[in-house]
């Protein structure tokens, strides 16, 4: 049997009780240090409360409360590494769960299933009652079996009311509604992204089953907009197309070869295009509204349409808005154009209206229908306002002094020079008849008779 001894000292005036062992060593065993209030075993100089080491290894200590199969333990070793084992045990059988408690509350509970509560019992592998914060990663890692996934869960009242739902083979992360036992947000592993369903067959999908499907780009900003961008590489088109199921209806894209925008049915074809300031339906406009048609038959065809019961009908403004209209300005102009035998575009006709003059209330027109002669538009009739309104006939007509004026080169009808022919298609008599308030006059060719005749009433 080993024997101690328990002595006093008093080392710099501090007073210690000391037992050593008597076996050979010389070592103190228990130390009792009554003025740092500290305890040592297996040394000298305690640095804590109570401070232990083991005797053959200094590096190392072991603590232990508690013998034979219920006990509970703290060791460190000279790696640098420790373990706390508290082993709570229960003769019946079944565990307890130990306890860590401040001020006489439960802050967390570590059940002998392995399943640790922090702040309330648990009833998962960790159950958290109150906030987590991390300044990294939160990481779930877990090795499950095919057929199984990873699911984070938001509860209430012990059900799940939304997951973040990933399956084993990692093929797609879903956001999962289990309110309404639907997918909310499906993440595709190729990079694709559905919004109320799970297969998505684009970069973004949005569907719906129960009402219509919606994307709203708002800004609640005074000064900013909301907005839709569709962005391609340089020299690609971007699109925005309309389906019925899987059948293409029509569609809008910019035609990056044309730097216009243009809008189409699903067969590419009765497009229109919007180029800079200028509109084309049929085709890439060249004019300011440009209609195109290739179709063999009379088109294109541009109706005008009033449905109304009235007695009004469509109507076509020509509106000149000058902001200093001045006599000989033109107020409007039709042109006819076709192309000529060397394919170069050719002028064949021209309605034009000129503003002759502009003084308020008593302001006079001029309106010209032009036709081409010999390569140049000529004047074929003239309507001239002024003393009423005037109508000349004839390249000569340019200012008529009476109602109606023919003037132009006299061409000659069976050898007699005609400056005005009245002709009848059939075999009837042709005439021409003057009529005042006073009478009638009228010379009338009797074509049976080949004569002609002067009537006066």
């Amino acid at each position: 049997m080993k024997s101690y001894k328990v002595t006093t000292s008093n080392r710099c005036n501090q007073s210690r009780g000391t037992i050593s062992q008597k076996d050979g060593d010389g070592g103190d065993v228990f130390i009792v240090d009554t003025t740092n209030q500290q305890v040592g075993v297996n040394l000298s100089d305690p640095a804590v409360s109570l401070h232990v080491v083991d005797t053959n290894n200094p590096a190392d200590g072991t603590v232990r409360v508690g013998s034979g199969i219920a006990y509970s333990e703290f060791k460190s070793n000279a790696s640098g590494t420790g373990k706390l084992i508290i082993n709570n045990y229960a003769s019946s059988g079944s565990g307890h769960g130990i306890l860590f408690q401040s001020n006489g509350s439960t802050n967390m509970t570590l059940t002998a299933g392995g399943s640790l509560g922090i702040g309330g019992t648990p009833t998962e592998v960790l159950d958290v009652t109150g906030n987590i914060r991390t300044s990294t990663q939160l990481k779930l890692d877990p090795t499950i079996a095919s057929g199984s996934a990873t699911t984070l869960a938001f509860m209430r009242s012990g059900a799940n009311k939304w997951r973040f739902i990933q399956p084993h083979d990692d093929s797609y992360l879903k956001f999962y509604n289990d309110g309404a036992s639907a997918t909310q947000m499906y993440f595709a592993s190729n990079n694709n992204i559905a919004i109320g369903h799970n297969t998505p067959s684009s970069t973004l999908h949005v569907k719906s089953t129960s009402a219509d499907g919606y994307i709203i780009a708002e800004s609640s900003h005074a000064t900013s907009s909301g907005i839709l961008e569709a962005r391609s590489v340089a020299d690609r088109d971007s699109y925005l197309m309309f389906r019925e199921g899987s059948t293409l209806k029509a569609q809008i894209f910019n035609d990056s070869s044309e730097d216009s925008l243009v809008l189409t049915d699903g067969a590419n074809s009765n497009t229109v295009f919007i180029k800079s300031d200028s509109l084309g339906i049929g085709g890439t406009p060249t004019e300011a509204l440009h209609i195109l048609s290739s179709e063999a038959s009379a088109t294109p065809v541009l109706l005008l349409e009033n449905t109304n019961a009235n007695n009004l009908a469509p109507q076509i403004n020509l509106y000149k808005n000058s902001a200093s209209p001045a006599d000989g300005d033109y107020a409007g102009q039709i042109d006819f154009e076709g192309k000529d035998s060397a394919g170069n575009r050719t002028e064949y006709g021209r309605i034009i209206t000129e503003q002759y003059r502009v003084l308020s209330g008593a302001e006079d027109g001029i309106m010209d229908l032009k036709v081409a002669v010999d390569g140049s538009l000529a004047n074929g009739i003239r309507i001239r306002g002024g003393t009423g309104a005037r109508v000349g006939i004839g390249s000569g007509a340019t200012n008529p002094i009476s109602n109606l004026e023919i003037n132009g080169t006299i061409d000659s009808l069976d050898g007699v020079p005609s400056g005005l022919v009245v002709r009848d298609s059939g075999t009837a008599n042709s005439g021409l008849q003057l009529i005042n308030n006073s009478g009638k006059f009228a010379i009338h060719a009797d074509g049976a008779n080949d004569r002609v005749v002067f009537l006066f009433r």
